[in-house]
């Protein structure tokens, strides 16, 4: 696969790849157009951006997500998620509690704790993708600790960039 790669160029919003026409099978090759200087050489450009985080470089989509359907499981986020419905349950507080039992729950005592306590009330579809790997690419731990999260999931969902093709 490698000796079908004439060069890969990277440049700030895309990445051409330049590959041997003789690589590529025919039928598919014969419906594409040929902008190289060289005619043996197919270029394709894929429209990315690149997004330093955590000491290395991603390739991201222009929706904003990870390039070619990657999952990214972010440790920090999953830990983060899993500390926020450990909070929630030494609080007496769940989202399967019953009245009575959110009345008598404890209030989180610090800004961190109610900041940290609201990722236990993320829509389940959106937990879902953060264990997964799934979440969008720019969604980490720190965004959600600075962003005031409405309560309604579909909100949720519009606001941290979970549409119907991040879900799937």
């Amino acid at each position: 696969m490698i000796a079908a790669v004439a060069r890969i160029e990277i440049h700030p919003q895309s990445v051409r790849f330049a590959v041997h026409r003789s690589a590529i099978p025919s039928a598919i090759a014969k419906g594409l157009e040929v902008f190289a200087a060289d005619p043996s050489v197919l270029e394709i450009t894929a429209p990315v951006r690149f997004k330093l985080r955590g000491g290395e470089t991603r390739l991201i989509q222009p929706e904003g997500k990870a390039a070619w359907g990657a999952r990214r499981h972010d440790a920090t986020l999953i830990k983060g998620l899993r500390s926020a419905h450990r909070l929630i349950q030494k609080l007496g507080a769940n989202p399967t509690s019953s009245l009575d039992q959110l009345r008598q729950a404890s209030c989180p005592g610090t800004q961190y704790e109610r900041r940290l306590s609201a990722l236990a009330f993320l829509a389940p579809d959106i937990q879902e993708a953060i264990v997964g790997g799934r979440q969008p690419a720019e969604l980490t731990l720190d965004a959600l600790m600075k962003i005031k999260l409405p309560l309604a999931w579909s909100d949720q969902r519009n606001l941290l960039g979970f549409n119907r093709s991040t879900r799937d």
